[in-house]
């Protein structure tokens, strides 16, 4: 790995979190279609749960609508756990002018997976959230070139493995050097790099790094990733920017942790017990 040069490292608070927020903030007149509407691709037979808690985590975010675009052997399930969400056929051909966000990758195992990912990238011209999978096929399939056209449209969601094998270097090294790490993805692929962990790292364009405050141990456990997607994804529909998104989805979904960890112990705490502070962990930071 290339090493880079000193950047700014600023940390993500409670205050910049909240002045940030301002964005989405809800007039009285409001009406569900004021808050986007949130694509998401995820899941697959045997993987649905993580198309639920992508959802989930979404919902509590705050976008106005979900639409699920996944294979049709998980419908029945999402369409029971999120009867607040509408789910169209991974065969189908969406109007990608419909939708204000896209999130995709969560559990994404299917074959269609690489094909639709590909088409979003390269038609899709709104924020698009990439996570899990989505990255593997990335790295395997070279689609670099395509993210860098988008110009800051894109958020990525790594964790250390994921970023390893998009920048084809041994995982020990990212744990080493994560600021590197981000700052070298970063500027591979021109988005936004969520490098998640302790002290979850967000790159951007320019000089300065952001790197997180909240969250605790209690969040290593499956599924708490695919909450976070739903979560930036949520604020990009609600006309944040995909910088400025990832900023607050990562600090309130650490807070989301932390207030679940204090009722249920790290040890105890599960991907489901975090989406269900989420809504705390906005109140607390907002008022």
């Amino acid at each position: 790995m290339i090493k880079e040069r000193k950047v700014v490292m600023i940390k993500i608070t409670r205050n910049l979190v909240k002045e940030k927020l301002q964005v989405i903030e809800r007039k009285s007149d409001a009406n569900k279609k004021d808050f986007g509407h949130l694509l998401i691709c995820a899941g697959t037979e045997g993987m649905a749960g993580a198309a639920v808690m992508c959802g989930k985590g979404a919902l509590k975010s705050g976008c106005g609508l979900l639409t699920y675009y996944v294979e049709k052997e998980i419908i029945p399930i999402l369409q029971v756990t999120l009867p607040e969400a509408m789910c169209i056929d991974l065969e189908s051909d969406p109007d990608m002018g419909k939708y204000d966000s896209v999130a995709i990758g969560p559990g994404l195992l299917n074959k269609m997976g690489p094909t639709r990912l590909e088409r979003f990238v390269k038609e899709f011209d709104r924020p698009l959230v990439i996570d899990a999978e989505s990255l593997n096929v990335i790295a395997k399939n070279d689609h670099f070139d395509d993210l860098t056209e988008r110009l800051n449209n894109t958020v990525l969601t790594p964790h250390e493995g994921e970023m390893a094998r998009m920048l084809d270097i041994d995982y020990r090294v990212v744990r080493k050097d994560r600021q590197a790490a981000a700052k070298q993805l970063q500027k591979k692929t021109g988005a936004v790099v969520v490098l998640k962990g302790r002290n979850t790292i967000v790159a951007s364009s320019g000089s300065m790094m952001h790197v997180n405050t909240s969250g605790n141990a209690g969040m290593a456990t499956g599924g708490s990733g695919d909450v976070l997607t739903g979560m930036i994804a949520a604020l990009c529909c609600q006309g944040m920017n995909a910088h400025d998104a990832a900023l607050c989805a990562v600090y309130i979904h650490g807070r989301a942790g932390d207030l679940a960890a204090g009722k249920k112990g790290m040890i105890s705490m599960t991907a489901m017990d975090i989406i269900e502070e989420i809504p705390a962990a906005f109140c607390e930071t907002l008022f």
